[in-house]
């Protein structure tokens, strides 16, 4: 049986290759057939732990595990969400905020309005009863006085005026 180690080299039943040299390189001397037969034992126990070892190794990277999201990527967006949330509020209450400082300008703006409105309106009477007392005035001052013959006529036309 011809068989290769593993520098490829043919080794024949006797463990000694073609140079006379077993499978590590050395010279093999006196006990040449008891290494071939523990060479094998060897070589078998190494087969079958690596065969161990990929199977375990299969089974582990096999076996169903539960993918795990890291907490570092959901914090920022949760900062950021709080984040957001706290300028909309801070938005929405200074939008308020604003509003109800307008309208109270406004309210005031109207009522000031109103007040000079009011003003000019006392005032504008107050000309208008001066005008009339002054024109009454003039009126009295103009007026030719009605002979005595004719004084009953004139009671009798201011009776019926104020009337």
């Amino acid at each position: 049986m011809r068989t290769r180690n593993q520098f490829g080299t043919r080794l024949d039943g006797t463990g000694l290759d073609a140079t006379g040299f077993d499978a590590t390189g050395f010279d093999a001397g006196d006990g040449a057939g008891q290494d071939v037969v523990q060479d094998t034992v060897l070589e078998q126990a190494l087969r079958n732990f690596k065969l161990s070892v990929r199977a375990w190794s299969e089974a582990a990277y096999s076996r169903p595990r539960a993918a795990q999201m890291t907490a570092r990527h959901r914090s920022w967006r949760l900062a950021a969400g709080w984040a957001m949330a706290c300028v909309l509020v801070a938005g929405t209450v200074t939008g308020g905020v604003f509003e109800r400082a307008e309208q109270q300008r406004a309210v005031r703006a109207a009522a000031v309005k109103a007040q000079q409105a009011q003003q000019q309106l006392a005032a504008a009477r107050q000309r208008q009863l001066q005008d009339q007392k002054l024109m009454t005035a003039v009126d009295t001052d103009i007026s030719q006085e009605v002979p005595s013959a004719m004084e009953p006529l004139a009671d009798l036309m201011q009776d019926g005026e104020t009337q």
